[in-house]
């Protein structure tokens, strides 16, 4: 490094958990800390995966029944309707309720990625 500069920083990682079937109770909730409090925070609700990636450009492959992704804070999902990002795709810049857009089931592939922080004031 020149004198004066610091190392560049690793890229964050970003966490999702997916649930197969969970009905509607997932929907505004929020967990007490990464897999733990309420519902569709831990192993319960359908539980299917967990996912983590600190590469923006990385697809990674998901359970094939996924209903909710919990992504955890500060980071953003984009989700697939084919492997390796194909069909159609749905951005969310948190958690995600796939029962309309792309559907129930329908989800085989995610990009996760850290959001960017607000500006300041």
């Amino acid at each position: 490094f020149a004198p004066g500069q610091a190392p560049v920083p690793p890229p964050p990682v970003c966490f999702a958990r997916g649930y197969e079937s969970p009905g509607d109770g997932c929907v505004g909730t929020t967990c007490s800390s990464w897999g733990e409090g309420g519902r569709c925070c831990g192993t319960n609700d359908g539980f299917c995966g967990e996912y983590a990636s600190s590469d923006a450009s990385q697809w990674l492959t998901t359970c094939e029944r996924l209903d909710f992704i919990r992504v955890s804070p500060g980071c953003g999902i984009e989700v697939a309707t084919a492997t390796n990002g194909g069909g159609s795709l749905v951005f969310s810049d948190g958690d995600i309720q796939v029962g309309e857009n792309p559907g129930y089931d329908q989800v085989r592939s995610i990009r996760l990625f850290p959001l960017l922080p607000p500006p300041p004031p």
